[in-house]
């Protein structure tokens, strides 16, 4: 079972520096880790096998992966994409 959620935040990037989007250590039966995965522009390919390039022609800045997990049932993978601003 999959779901996708999207939503939108204007924001301006610098890409020397980006705040993350802190999220919560534990949602109801789910919890993270303690750390975060980051997929910058550089290790995309890393992390998607041959679909990076799509990512990077529509100005991918970084990726932030987390993965949380429950005893018996499903995990949930929360991925939020940094895009920079378009040139139109």
């Amino acid at each position: 079972m999959s779901f996708l959620f999207l939503a939108t935040l204007p924001m301006t990037i610098n890409t020397n520096v980006v705040s993350f989007i802190e999220l919560p250590h534990q949602v109801e039966q789910w919890t993270r880790p303690d750390s975060v995965q980051t997929v910058t522009a550089q290790t995309i390919f890393d992390y998607m096998d041959g679909a990076g390039e799509l990512y990077l022609g529509f100005r991918f800045d970084s990726l932030q992966v987390v993965e949380y997990t429950a005893a018996d049932t499903y995990s949930l993978l929360v991925e939020i994409y940094y895009m920079q601003e378009s040139d139109d």
